[in-house]
């Protein structure tokens, strides 16, 4: 269920402002959906949905440097 929500947050714009504001990293299980859920969220704050992509979540996990090599 973690992966489908990441999908729609990523894919579908509406999707994600309507529920980005509801979602906590805490409901994400495993510490890798839950490391991508900070950053879509860091992201979205920031700048705004429109921002959101598979690359800019990139970036920003590469410039993370509190993950550990085996969750990045």
């Amino acid at each position: 269920m973690d992966k489908i929500i990441l999908r729609e947050l990523i894919n579908n714009k509406s999707y994600a402002r309507q529920v980005i504001p509801y979602l906590e990293s805490k409901y994400f299980y495993e510490i890798d959906d839950s490391t991508i859920f900070k950053h879509i969220k860091l992201i979205v704050d920031n700048y705004s949905t429109d921002s959101l992509s598979l690359e800019s979540i990139g970036v920003s996990v590469e410039n993370d440097n509190s993950i550990n090599e085996s969750t990045y």
